[in-house]
């Protein structure tokens, strides 16, 4: 037997229809000019760097999606006897929310704080290994903390950003309001699942689509950066007494920015039509996983809410 969506389902969907139906015949909005760096050097210094890193996150969106589609076959018979039924609703929401304004908003506050944190980690870390190994120099005690100040940065920020996540999704607190319905193994299983769920959504219906959209838009930068890259090293070049490694960090530069561009091509090669592609195949995978969640054994002892 098939799932058939509970009817205040139905109803968020026809929610979801009307509300992309006002965006779609809203006025266009208009918003503060910002002005380009194109002609910086400093700016264009990192450029090659910075398309390298956007080049990289699109890959990686693409094949965690990817790969977390080859896992949710296995999710409804991870989660076990349950309530079959309210395990199916779960994971809609969870697809919902994916692709909601709250979920989106903690997602971009997240890609920048992982973003600092990736490129700080280190210092972070020698920072508070250093303080801590002073405090306890001073009881002489000779330890060297900088392994244990940086596994315990990490983890401490992923526990704080699933946290943060958690605390918009209406489906991560129905399991916790409903851990009697849905027994104790069903919840411990069902928490990460939801996450994934709602990560992939997100990701197919919006993260990609706008770091694709970001990526096309630098590659139309690239001449005039190349164009600053090689007016700042003649200008460099013509100092009494050059600069040389700010000359060899421009020859880098430019090196990167050629390479960098032609792996742009590649990743923006049939943009459209992949990700295209992907939201059917992340359709797909859903529905499926929902019929499979109807069809589980109920928990023994459930009694119907």
């Amino acid at each position: 037997m098939g799932f058939t969506p509970e009817p205040h389902m139905l109803r968020f969907s026809h929610c979801l229809v009307l509300a992309s139906l006002v965006v779609a015949c809203a006025p266009e909005q208009t918003g503060p000019k910002v002005a380009s760096s194109r002609d910086n050097p400093a700016y264009a210094v990192i450029y090659s760097s910075q398309l390298n890193e956007l080049g990289t996150r699109i890959e990686e969106e693409r094949t965690a999606a990817s790969e977390t589609l080859g896992k949710m076959n296995q999710f409804a018979i991870q989660v076990g006897p349950s309530d079959p039924d309210l395990v199916a609703e779960l994971y809609q929401t969870a697809d919902y929310e994916g692709r909601s304004e709250a979920y989106a908003a903690r997602q971009s506050e997240e890609a920048v704080i992982r973003h600092f944190f990736t490129t700080e980690e280190k210092q972070l870390a020698q920072r508070i290994a250093a303080n801590t190994e002073y405090a306890a120099k001073q009881k002489d005690c000779e330890v060297s903390l900088y392994d244990a100040s940086a596994r315990g940065l990490q983890r401490g920020l992923d526990d704080q950003l699933k946290a943060r996540r958690r605390q918009v999704s209406a489906a991560q607190q129905t399991v916790q309001l409903k851990k009697a319905q849905l027994g104790q193994k069903a919840v411990a299983v069902l928490l990460d699942q939801l996450d994934e769920i709602s990560l992939t959504s997100y990701t197919v219906y919006i993260r990609l689509e706008q770091d694709e959209t970001e990526l096309a838009r630098r590659a139309e930068e690239i001449a005039s950066i190349r164009s600053t890259l090689e007016d700042y090293r003649t200008e460099l070049a013509a100092a009494p007494k050059p600069n040389t490694t700010e000359l060899a960090r421009v020859d880098a530069a430019l090196v990167q920015l050629t390479e960098q561009e032609a792996k742009i091509q590649d990743t923006l090669k049939d943009v459209e039509a992949r990700r295209t592609q992907l939201r059917a195949d992340y359709e797909q995978a859903l529905e499926a996983l929902m019929e499979s969640a109807s069809q589980q054994e109920p928990r023994k002892g459930l009694t119907p809410q």
